[in-house]
């Protein structure tokens, strides 16, 4: 009897199974780690550079396109957005003043010389005939925008932007001669028949001095 139960002990060991129960695996593929390299200890992470242009700045929201000879003697210095007519479209100031009334409302762009610029901010300029010519027109920067060079007295300009006529109004010439350089040169005060225009730009460049 004790022989018979030492056997079926020894069967009942040698019947059980390390096999899992049905509906298991029987393996599990464990995913290999990326072969990738870690990063060194201490190794910085890569940062993405700004992107930025040593042609381009901003002045009061809108930009400010330096041509890139405009540090040199002969270049242009820009201010405002770029020139949306092309150059050939450009008008002589003694062409707009001849007859302002046809381009008023409409965008023009004008090359003429800069007699006298706002001494307080550079927000305007007076617009002469680059020959030395009769003839002014006031030349505002769009929304305050941007402002250009005080001392820009006496340099080739080129503008673009929208001729509008207004009524002279005595306040308003006291303003502008108060701010001007050379208040003998207000527009509005030599305007005929009470009504004087002005170009609101919103691109300038004048060339710069030498």
């Amino acid at each position: 009897m004790a022989c018979l139960l030492a056997l079926a002990l020894t069967l009942g060991c040698a019947g059980s199974s390390s096999a899992p129960p049905a509906g298991v695996p029987s393996s599990v593929e464990v995913a290999s780690p990326s072969t990738a390299p870690a990063p060194s200890a201490g190794a910085p992470l890569a940062a993405a550079e700004p992107v930025s242009s040593p042609e381009t700045q901003v002045r009061g929201g809108l930009p400010a396109i330096l041509p890139p000879d405009s540090s040199h003697s002969g270049g242009w210095q820009h201010y405002g957005a770029e020139f949306q007519l092309a150059a050939d479209q450009a008008l002589r100031c003694e062409e707009l003043l001849a007859a302002p009334a046809a381009w008023e409302g409409r965008t023009v762009r004008v090359k003429g010389r800069v007699a006298d610029v706002c001494q307080s901010a550079g927000c305007w300029m007076v617009l002469t005939p680059e020959g030395g010519g009769p003839g002014l027109v006031r030349i505002t920067m769009k929304d305050h925008a941007f402002s250009v060079a005080k001392d820009g007295a006496g340099r080739q300009a080129e503008l673009e932007g929208v001729l509008v006529g207004k009524a002279v109004d005595p306040t308003t010439v006291a303003h502008y001669q108060s701010e001007a350089g050379a208040p003998g040169l207000v527009p509005e005060a030599q305007a005929q028949g009470g009504r004087s225009y002005e170009i609101v730009a919103s691109a300038v460049r004048l060339r710069n001095p030498g």
